[in-house]
Protein backbone atom coordinates (compact mmCIF):
# COMPACT_ATOMS: atom_id res chain seq x y z
CA UNK A 1 0.00 0.00 0.00
CA UNK A 2 0.88 3.61 -0.42
CA UNK A 3 1.53 5.79 2.63
CA UNK A 4 0.30 9.35 2.41
CA UNK A 5 2.79 11.63 4.14
CA UNK A 6 0.41 14.59 4.39
CA UNK A 7 -2.17 12.56 6.33
CA UNK A 8 0.46 11.23 8.72
CA UNK A 9 1.89 14.71 9.28
CA UNK A 10 -1.60 16.05 10.08
CA UNK A 11 -2.25 13.15 12.48
CA UNK A 12 1.09 13.76 14.24
CA UNK A 13 0.34 17.47 14.53
CA UNK A 14 -3.07 16.78 16.12
CA UNK A 15 -1.53 14.38 18.64
CA UNK A 16 1.29 16.74 19.64
CA UNK A 17 -0.54 20.07 19.76
CA UNK A 18 -2.67 20.97 22.78
CA UNK A 19 -4.79 24.08 23.17
CA UNK A 20 -5.67 25.22 26.67
CA UNK A 21 -8.07 27.98 27.67
CA UNK A 22 -6.31 30.52 29.86
CA UNK A 23 -8.69 32.38 32.15
CA UNK A 24 -8.44 36.17 32.16
CA UNK A 25 -6.64 37.95 34.99
CA UNK A 26 -9.11 39.86 37.13
CA UNK A 27 -8.38 43.58 37.31
CA UNK A 28 -6.96 45.19 40.44
CA UNK A 29 -8.87 47.57 42.71
CA UNK A 30 -6.87 50.65 43.72
CA UNK A 31 -7.57 53.56 46.01
CA UNK A 32 -7.38 57.11 44.66
CA UNK A 33 -3.62 57.23 45.34
CA UNK A 34 -2.99 54.03 43.38
CA UNK A 35 -2.50 51.78 46.41
CA UNK A 36 -3.62 48.23 45.68
CA UNK A 37 -6.65 47.09 47.66
CA UNK A 38 -7.42 43.91 45.68
CA UNK A 39 -5.06 42.08 43.30
CA UNK A 40 -4.99 38.74 41.51
CA UNK A 41 -1.95 36.50 41.42
CA UNK A 42 -1.35 33.50 39.12
CA UNK A 43 -2.35 30.16 40.60
CA UNK A 44 -3.44 26.69 39.49
CA UNK A 45 -6.29 24.35 40.31
CA UNK A 46 -4.90 20.86 40.97
CA UNK A 47 -7.13 17.94 40.02
CA UNK A 48 -6.79 14.20 39.69
CA UNK A 49 -8.27 11.52 37.46
CA UNK A 50 -8.27 8.71 40.06
CA UNK A 51 -8.08 5.71 37.71
CA UNK A 52 -4.92 7.08 36.04
CA UNK A 53 -2.85 7.24 39.26
CA UNK A 54 -0.73 4.07 39.45
CA UNK A 55 0.50 4.53 43.06
CA UNK A 56 -2.13 6.56 44.99
CA UNK A 57 -0.41 6.34 48.38
CA UNK A 58 2.98 7.30 46.93
CA UNK A 59 1.43 10.18 44.98
CA UNK A 60 -0.31 11.42 48.14
CA UNK A 61 2.94 11.39 50.14
CA UNK A 62 4.69 13.42 47.39
CA UNK A 63 1.80 15.90 47.04
CA UNK A 64 1.00 16.40 50.75
CA UNK A 65 3.76 18.94 51.59
CA UNK A 66 3.04 20.99 48.44
CA UNK A 67 -0.73 21.06 48.98
CA UNK A 68 -0.53 21.48 52.76
CA UNK A 69 -2.87 18.56 53.37
CA UNK A 70 -2.36 15.21 55.14
CA UNK A 71 -1.28 12.34 52.87
CA UNK A 72 -4.13 10.14 54.22
CA UNK A 73 -6.70 12.75 53.16
CA UNK A 74 -5.17 12.97 49.68
CA UNK A 75 -5.05 9.17 49.36
CA UNK A 76 -8.80 9.07 50.06
CA UNK A 77 -9.43 11.63 47.30
CA UNK A 78 -7.08 9.95 44.82
CA UNK A 79 -8.65 6.51 45.31
CA UNK A 80 -12.27 7.59 44.76
CA UNK A 81 -13.98 5.27 42.29
CA UNK A 82 -17.32 7.11 42.03
CA UNK A 83 -15.91 9.84 39.80
CA UNK A 84 -13.29 10.46 37.15
CA UNK A 85 -12.41 13.94 38.40
CA UNK A 86 -11.53 15.27 41.88
CA UNK A 87 -10.13 18.67 42.86
CA UNK A 88 -7.19 18.26 45.23
CA UNK A 89 -6.58 22.01 45.65
CA UNK A 90 -8.02 25.20 44.21
CA UNK A 91 -5.98 28.38 43.69
CA UNK A 92 -2.59 26.87 44.55
CA UNK A 93 0.06 29.65 44.30
CA UNK A 94 2.16 29.49 41.13
CA UNK A 95 5.45 28.59 42.85
CA UNK A 96 3.94 25.51 44.54
CA UNK A 97 1.97 24.62 41.39
CA UNK A 98 5.23 24.42 39.43
CA UNK A 99 6.61 22.01 42.04
CA UNK A 100 3.48 19.84 41.65
CA UNK A 101 3.94 19.90 37.85
CA UNK A 102 7.60 18.87 38.27
CA UNK A 103 6.50 15.70 40.12
CA UNK A 104 5.03 14.44 36.80
CA UNK A 105 2.44 12.19 38.45
CA UNK A 106 0.21 10.48 35.88
CA UNK A 107 -3.42 11.48 36.46
CA UNK A 108 -2.63 14.75 38.27
CA UNK A 109 -3.45 17.85 36.21
CA UNK A 110 -3.05 21.59 36.71
CA UNK A 111 -5.36 24.21 35.23
CA UNK A 112 -4.55 27.92 35.24
CA UNK A 113 -6.49 29.99 37.75
CA UNK A 114 -5.78 32.94 40.02
CA UNK A 115 -5.81 33.79 43.70
CA UNK A 116 -7.45 37.05 44.81
CA UNK A 117 -5.57 38.87 47.56
CA UNK A 118 -6.41 41.90 49.65
CA UNK A 119 -3.02 43.42 50.65
CA UNK A 120 -4.59 45.83 53.17
CA UNK A 121 -6.33 42.90 54.91
CA UNK A 122 -9.64 44.09 56.38
CA UNK A 123 -9.45 47.71 55.18
CA UNK A 124 -12.79 48.48 53.44
CA UNK A 125 -13.57 44.74 53.32
CA UNK A 126 -17.35 45.18 53.24
CA UNK A 127 -17.08 47.79 50.47
CA UNK A 128 -14.59 45.78 48.37
CA UNK A 129 -16.55 42.53 48.75
CA UNK A 130 -15.28 39.09 47.80
CA UNK A 131 -14.62 36.91 44.76
CA UNK A 132 -15.84 33.30 44.53
CA UNK A 133 -13.74 30.25 43.75
CA UNK A 134 -14.54 30.53 40.05
CA UNK A 135 -13.37 34.17 39.94
CA UNK A 136 -16.74 35.93 39.91
CA UNK A 137 -17.61 38.87 42.15
CA UNK A 138 -19.97 37.82 44.95
CA UNK A 139 -20.46 41.06 46.88
CA UNK A 140 -19.43 44.72 47.15
CA UNK A 141 -17.43 46.40 44.37
CA UNK A 142 -16.22 42.96 43.24
CA UNK A 143 -19.85 42.15 42.32
CA UNK A 144 -20.97 45.63 41.26
CA UNK A 145 -18.06 46.04 38.81
CA UNK A 146 -17.69 42.36 37.88
CA UNK A 147 -17.97 43.02 34.13
CA UNK A 148 -15.22 45.67 34.20
CA UNK A 149 -12.93 43.56 36.41
CA UNK A 150 -13.29 40.38 34.34
CA UNK A 151 -11.21 40.19 31.17
CA UNK A 152 -11.54 37.90 28.17
CA UNK A 153 -10.18 34.35 28.21
CA UNK A 154 -7.19 33.58 25.99
CA UNK A 155 -5.80 30.45 24.39
CA UNK A 156 -2.40 28.87 24.90
CA UNK A 157 -1.21 26.43 22.28
CA UNK A 158 1.65 24.11 23.11
CA UNK A 159 3.52 21.57 21.03
CA UNK A 160 4.48 18.48 22.98
CA UNK A 161 6.84 15.59 22.38
CA UNK A 162 5.81 11.93 22.65
CA UNK A 163 6.22 12.01 26.47
CA UNK A 164 3.93 15.05 26.80
CA UNK A 165 6.68 17.56 27.61
CA UNK A 166 6.17 21.06 26.18
CA UNK A 167 8.54 21.80 23.31
CA UNK A 168 7.07 25.20 22.45
CA UNK A 169 4.36 27.38 23.94
CA UNK A 170 2.54 29.96 21.83
CA UNK A 171 0.39 32.49 23.72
Amino acid sequence: GTIKGGNLARAANVQQTATEVVPPRRGSLLDRRGIELAVSEPASDVSVTPYLVKDPAGAAVRLAPLLGRPAAELTTAITRRDTGFVYLERELPADRAEKVRALRIDGVALAPSEHRQYPRKWLAAQVLGVVGTDGEGLSGIELERDRQLTGAAGLRRSVRDARGDDLEVRD
